[in-house]
């Protein structure tokens, strides 16, 4: 236990779906720091804050309209999506993109959580890297290097992007048009 001890608010929160639920789904928002006029503004509004693109066991994409963000969660490879400037992505992961059309370029934040544990003789287990390929459609190029992503020269109007996960880190990167 840390000393000195720390306390904090917290909260716990579980959607009962029952046991092996079949057609049934369900979609919900979790806003930090809401209070009963912030809550009374958003239920009014909800349905300009965001728009869920898919929702399946492949994948879930939502779009935040308000920042024009796009955020994807792929549970496994996944291509021909038709949503931002995303293809595919051949692996798990957590995406968010957020484009800038003024200045032609794209923010990403991508985590893989999965620690990729293997057998530890000292200590039972340990985590290792994790690749992960994606496909934007058009042709970009890095702003800046960053370790663990490696962009390919862009072929047919379409850039490969191979990213690295290490200890469930996120990594950030910038790209812009060429």
């Amino acid at each position: 236990y840390s000393n000195p001890a720390t306390s904090a608010t917290v909260a716990k929160v579980f959607i009962n779906h029952g046991v092996k639920p079949t057609k049934k789904g369900y979609s919900f928002i979790v806003i930090p720091a809401a209070t009963n006029a912030s809550m009374q503004v958003m239920t009014q509004n909800y349905k300009n804050l965001f728009r869920i693109n898919q929702q399946n066991s492949s994948m879930h994409s939502v779009t935040f309209l308000q920042d024009n963000i796009n955020a994807y969660t792929f549970f496994e490879p996944v291509d021909g999506l038709n949503v931002g400037n995303v293809k595919s992505a051949n692996s798990r992961m957590l995406l968010m993109e957020k484009e800038d059309l003024e200045n032609n370029s794209i923010q990403f934040a991508a985590s893989c959580p999965d620690l990729n544990p293997v057998s530890d003789t000292d200590f039972g287990w340990r985590s290792t890297s994790k690749s992960a390929d994606l496909v934007l459609v058009g042709e970009w190029q890095l702003q800046n290097p960053v370790q663990g992503v490696v962009f390919s020269t862009p072929v047919n109007g379409e850039t490969n992007v191979s990213l690295i996960f290490s200890e469930g880190n996120p990594v950030y990167f910038n790209v812009k048009m060429f």
